[in-house]
């Protein structure tokens, strides 16, 4: 993932990587420092992101998705989840999607892709996106599991990208299963050629 701060030290780029390697944990590492344009912005900057969360689905809880996994005890409705996803796809409205804490200046976001995955008891959700409100993947995901248990029908997808009065999408999924897996810079040449994307 990009970080990015100012600074007018006079240190060689290699010693910005090395210096915070030296007092970061084993499982965290920068691994290149380059040089951006003075407008460059981590987070303003991002032309797309993907996110990915996975849900595991069995009787009983398995150790080696515990942090990594909503587990469901139930099996979900694979096909119904799938049809339902698409759509999501494209430029909509998603203020239905979001926590009320969210202060975004707009609920409009595009959806360029998302797929779902199953292997065995796993299943993979890959969101690639232009950007996403507060909760917002959760929320789609807690909606597509509602969905996959048969407690809702997937035509309430465009119904509440429509703002529909009275229609609440599904509850927020839990955090665990998230995972931020890119983030993309169009703009950013030098992050680009240095192979940092």
């Amino acid at each position: 993932m990009i970080a990015h701060f100012r600074t007018e030290s006079p240190f060689p780029l290699v010693a910005f990587r090395e210096g915070v390697n030296r007092f970061l944990p084993d499982d965290i590492a920068v691994r290149e420092a380059v040089e951006e344009t003075r407008d460059f912005h981590a987070r303003f900057s991002a032309g797309g992101k993907w996110y990915r969360y996975r849900i595991f689905t069995a009787p009983v809880r398995s150790p080696a998705f515990t942090r990594t996994a909503w587990h469901i005890r139930q099996d979900l409705d694979f096909a119904a989840m799938a049809a339902a996803a698409r759509f999501f796809v494209g430029r909509h409205d998603f203020a239905a999607f979001r926590t009320t804490s969210c202060d975004a200046r707009t609920t409009v976001r595009e959806i360029y892709s998302l797929d779902l995955q199953r292997d065995g008891e796993l299943i993979t959700i890959d969101v690639h996106g232009s950007g996403f409100l507060r909760h917002m993947v959760r929320i789609i995901v807690g909606t597509l599991v509602e969905i996959g248990l048969h407690k809702r029908p997937a035509e309430d997808i465009p119904r509440l990208l429509a703002r529909e009065p009275g229609l609440r999408a599904g509850v927020n999924a839990p955090p665990q299963g998230l995972c931020l897996m890119e983030v993309y810079y169009p703009e950013a040449e030098s992050i680009q050629e240095n192979g940092l994307l």
